[in-house]
């Protein structure tokens, strides 16, 4: 029984989840049938691990029916039915999560019930309630356009079709909606074509934009379109600078619109256009993305569930020590290590820390962090490393250097959860850094070359060598080698 489906989303339920199942199954609204809540108990018992032992047929079967002679029919049966009670139970509670689909729900009934007095007065304590509601998303519009229907469905059911006070507002909802829906769908099939190689097709996008365009008066205080409009336009017309320059207006002015992750998700795209910009050489945009993750940490969109993800974390403390934001890059280095998860807090608190000591030069601190802890994520222990390697490398210490760069050699060849790529890139880079570093001490030069027909050689190697990381230092490396 392990591999039916019933199992497959048992296991993906929290404890707390389970207990809840379990109260649902005996609540006689939803089941009476004792067997069922038996077989519940017996799951619960077997959850998180649902070992073959614990869920095998026969031995769920004999303590349902002991002694009974096992029917594999009736089992099976029994299997249908309590994966329908699961699924029961996973509708109720999105049900609870969502009031807005239980109000439409209660709408409708009341609608059909002919209750009028009851209807109206749920429809105003509805449209209350949504007075004070600050967000305007595009599921906003749609929710409204649906309450707009079920009255205006209301008016027509009891022959009030001259009352047509709701249509136009259903029709405006509608209209909202399906405009902000489709902005958002055509942001997301852009940047999809950007990861993996899918052609879409953008149905009737060109003519949307030229009317929200053309319209943008109507729209301008209507956040669902004005951002997702403004995004398609830094995705379709990236060289427009001005583009981004008026979505990031817009992101600091309605990001409280939005719930947290599409907030985030808006915000992304900003920073994906920063990204872009100073690959292409522009680094007037890493003053750009500093300045989006400071926002994003003051509204408190980059916290998912109370947590920093340390990617996030990692990221701000490079782009704070590239533009020399060391104080603030510190404390903030101190002051969100709580936020990030326990499982990654150490790697990555030390990681970081030592990346600042690593960035002003205070190797001695750096090397101590480096060589105190035992990395468990392989991208904190290449990143170390790596660290390490730069640190001896500036500092001239020889021996250090060249006994990590062996090390890092051997690491790069047993270690299986390097990936090939990664193995590749990093193999590079310390082939390379070891060259750079024996031309530095005048060491196996070509005597017929020139110091700057030695510059260039290098130069040439290392653009010429796919993969290698950290491609830019080592440049910088060669271009720091004298005569």
């Amino acid at each position: 029984m392990e591999k039916t489906k019933l199992i497959a989303l048992l296991r993906t339920f929290s404890p707390e989840e389970m207990k809840g199942l379990t109260k649902f199954v005996h609540s006689p609204l939803y089941n009476k049938h004792e067997q069922l809540q038996r077989f519940t108990g017996l799951l619960a018992k077997a959850h998180p691990d649902f070992s073959s032992t614990k869920v095998r047929k026969q031995h769920i079967y004999q303590s349902l029916y002991p002694g009974a002679p096992y029917r594999d029919g009736r089992m099976r049966e029994l299997i249908a039915y309590e994966l329908r009670l699961v699924e029961n139970y996973l509708v109720k509670r999105q049900l609870e999560k969502d009031p807005y689909v239980r109000q439409q729900l209660l709408l409708e009934g009341l609608r059909e019930k002919g209750e009028s007095k009851h209807f109206e007065q749920k429809v105003q304590q509805i449209r209350k309630k949504w007075s004070g509601n600050i967000f305007r998303d595009e599921q906003y519009y749609y929710n409204r356009y649906l309450l707009e229907n079920e009255v205006d469905e209301y008016d027509m059911y009891h022959g009030r079709r001259s009352r047509n006070d709701n249509l136009q507002p259903k029709v405006d909802n509608l209209d909202v909606f399906y405009l902000s829906a489709k902005l958002k769908a055509s942001c997301e099939m852009i940047n999809r074509e950007n990861i993996v190689s899918r052609q879409y097709e953008y149905t009737l996008l060109d003519e949307l934009m030229r009317y929200i365009g053309d319209q943008y008066e109507r729209f301008k205080d209507i956040p669902a379109i004005v951002l997702y409009y403004q995004v398609l336009l830094t995705l379709r017309e990236p060289q427009q600078e001005a583009h981004y320059n008026t979505l990031k207006v817009l992101l600091d002015r309605h990001n409280q619109q939005f719930q947290p992750e599409e907030a985030h998700a808006l915000y992304a795209y900003a920073l994906n256009y920063c990204v872009k910009k100073i690959n292409a050489g522009n680094d007037v945009y890493l003053e750009e993305i500093f300045r989006l993750y400071k926002a994003l940490l003051e509204n408190g969109i980059l916290m998912y569930d109370g947590h920093l993800p340390e990617y996030y974390y990692k990221n701000i403390v490079s782009a704070g020590c590239r533009l020399k934001q060391y104080d603030w890059t510190y404390q903030f280095i101190q002051q969100y290590k709580a936020g990030l998860l326990e499982e990654v807090r150490a790697n990555a608190h030390t990681y970081n820390l030592a990346a600042f000591y690593f960035e002003t030069k205070a190797y001695d601190k750096a090397i101590e962090l480096l060589l105190g802890v035992e990395f468990t994520d392989i991208f904190y222990d290449l990143g170390a490393k790596t660290m390490l390697l730069k640190i001896y490398f500036e500092e001239e210490e020889d021996e250090p250097l060249f006994s990590l760069i062996e090390a890092f050699r051997i690491y790069l060849k047993r270690n299986k959860k390097v990936s090939d790529n990664q193995r590749k890139a990093y193999a590079n880079m310390i082939k390379l850094a070891n060259k750079i570093y024996r031309q530095k001490l005048k060491q196996g030069l070509t005597a017929r070359l020139s110091p700057a027909k030695r510059q260039v050689q290098l130069i040439r190697e290392i653009r010429a060598t796919e993969p290698v990381a950290n491609s830019a230092w080592l440049l910088e490396k060669v271009a720091d080698i004298k005569a």
